[in-house]
């Protein structure tokens, strides 16, 4: 029996996704549920199956699955096994199992991290980040629920690439050429639906939510920002600009609010965390400008600031290679309607 994730489905002692066999749920989020499964041979994996049928949503959910085919094997990365399409419609995707635990529910439990604990990990995510950014895909939701640690070894491992942008068009190249089936990354998503994760958007993704025609555009340089703002979690145990909402409140009102406030926060504002030293977080400050065309561009040299420091302990010195040079001005049109929230405000309530 395919799993259809009705009452009945989830009352039964054994269900299958295709030809894996559920063991228990891992995790949900807006768009999709994560199941422990059994392969036909006793493999151990995980299934991630779509929660409905809305266009957008399962166009984000192929681009996924798309993305894991095309981006070599990588140790940071958790790896793509497979992916399928259950009786009733719904596309899953098939990856490794990780014994292991997410960043966010070490820092629910109040774990803070030394500088050489936390710069390790982000080192690592640099690594996970690396051929996606060379493909000129940016993942769009770095955040500490999307960050696997293994039990033992304590590799990191990046997951959940259903934001992935396909920034300098190669993968819609691809498709155009046949290279690679469906035509996902090649039509747009409806233009006001919000692409992340409240408390950790760039302010060119709530740019890009309030209004596509403004010139803020999320890249390789969002996911430089996504990790300084790991970083500064993992440092601190808290978030810089969280999103909470009041019991009883309206959810689209406060998220409303919410990127009102966000469009005036200076990070530079922003306290250094106890045990952060003047150097590292000058990096952390550099990769956390509003502005994404001053910070590093991409991954691998946000990686090369992280890497000096430990070497030398010194602060960053950006260099013109370093960063994006062309100007860019951050202009919020008052005729635009706010981002139509959907799944993704479901999401946002259960985000740490």
């Amino acid at each position: 029996m395919s799993a259809q994730c009705t009452g009945s489905a989830h009352r039964s002692p054994a269900r299958t996704i295709g030809r894996y066999t559920i063991e228990r749920e891992l995790g949900r989020g807006g768009f999709a549920v994560v199941y422990a499964a059994r392969a036909p041979g006793g493999r151990r994996v995980a299934v991630k199956l779509a929660r409905h049928t809305d266009p957008d949503a399962r166009k984000l959910f192929m681009r996924e699955i798309k993305i894991m085919r095309l981006l070599p094997r990588n140790p940071h990365v958790v790896a793509y096994l497979g992916h399928g399409v259950t009786a009733s419609g719904r596309p899953y995707l098939v990856m490794e199992y990780v014994d292991g635990i997410t960043l966010a529910e070490l820092i629910q439990r109040g774990v803070t991290m030394t500088e050489r604990q936390a710069c390790r990990i982000v080192l690592q995510l640099c690594e996970a980040l690396t051929a996606l950014h060379a493909l000129g895909g940016a993942h769009r939701d770095i955040q500490p629920k999307n960050v696997l640690i293994s039990r033992g070894g304590g590799t990191v491992k990046l997951f959940d690439f259903g934001l992935v942008r396909d920034d300098h068009g190669l993968v819609e190249y691809m498709e155009g050429d046949g290279q690679v089936d469906g035509r996902e990354f090649s039509s747009p998503l409806s233009d006001d639906l919000l692409v992340g994760t409240p408390n950790y958007l760039a302010i060119e993704q709530i740019l890009e939510a309030v209004d596509p025609q403004s010139q803020a555009r999320s890249g390789t340089a969002t996911d430089v920002h996504g990790l300084a703002l790991l970083m500064y979690v993992m440092l601190s145990g808290r978030r810089p600009w969280p999103f909470r909402v009041r019991a009883g409140a309206n959810t689209e009102h406060a998220l409303r609010a919410y990127f009102k406030w966000r469009l005036t926060c200076d990070p530079r504002a922003l306290v250094r965390p106890e045990g952060c030293s003047p150097a590292l977080w000058s990096i952390v400050q550099l990769a956390l400008q509003s502005n994404p065309r001053r910070r590093p561009a991409d991954a691998p040299a946000f990686g090369d600031h992280i890497r000096r420091y430990l070497r030398t302990g010194l602060p960053c010195e950006p260099s013109p290679a370093d960063t994006i040079q062309a100007p860019m001005r951050f202009v919020v049109r008052r005729t635009r309607t706010w981002p139509r929230l959907g799944a993704v405000l479901a999401a946002a309530m259960m985000i740490l």
